[in-house]
């Protein structure tokens, strides 16, 4: 993996995921995000259409508690922790933003701050769908031998640790969804998608 020179949530790191392949849009490419981006035709208006993702209160409240979940998560691991951004060597559009890496590389970091998902993995014991695709195409970038996945309760503070390793069957069926998916979107005149858009929270946007 090589590491980019980049800070998370800076204009610089926002503007060159525009055409680079992004662990937190794997729900997105595999169409089973329950956020926006959705689907792969509201990714490609992200990323070539010009559509901007708006930061809601939950995704502020999740940034703002990452650096708690990280502690703990250290003291999971035995290991410091560290925010970095990188890519594959032999192709840099697969990139991946880690809320912590280890020194050697070889256990990565994902947190979450959120009831629904806490609740989930206390049903299930797993990550949703679309978390484990992420943490899949980061382990994909890394070359880590496992991800820390912590989920915590935004109102009673708990957290749950999951260990997450690398599936080699799903890390393939992602590279080459991101290969397809630039094929079929990349300098494709997307008006007809934008017009096909009226549910209620394009509507609102």
């Amino acid at each position: 993996m090589k590491v980019i020179n980049l800070e998370q949530g800076s204009e610089a790191w926002l503007a060159s995921r525009l055409n680079t392949f992004n662990a937190s849009e794997c729900g997105a490419l595999f169409g089973c995000s329950p956020f926006f981006p959705k689907n792969q035709d509201d990714l490609a208006q992200v990323k070539y259409g010009g559509r901007q993702v708006y930061q809601n209160k939950a995704m502020t409240a999740g940034l703002e508690a990452e650096p708690l979940i990280r502690a703990y998560a250290e003291e999971v691991a035995f290991e410091p922790l560290e925010a970095m951004v990188g890519c594959l060597d032999d192709d840099e559009r697969f990139r991946a933003s880690f809320d912590g890496i280890t020194f050697d590389g070889k256990k990565i970091f994902e947190a979450k701050n959120s009831k629904g998902t806490y609740n989930y993995v206390v049903m299930h014991n797993k990550a949703p769908e679309h978390y484990y695709l992420q943490v899949q195409h980061q382990l994909l970038v890394s070359g880590a031998n496992w991800c820390l996945f912590v989920v915590r309760n935004p109102e009673s503070g708990l957290m749950i640790p999951l260990v997450i390793e690398p599936d080699i069957d799903i890390q393939n069926e992602i590279y080459v969804k991101w290969i397809e998916f630039e094929t079929k979107y990349k300098g494709v005149e997307l008006t007809n998608l934008e017009e096909e858009r009226t549910d209620t929270e394009w509507e609102m946007l």
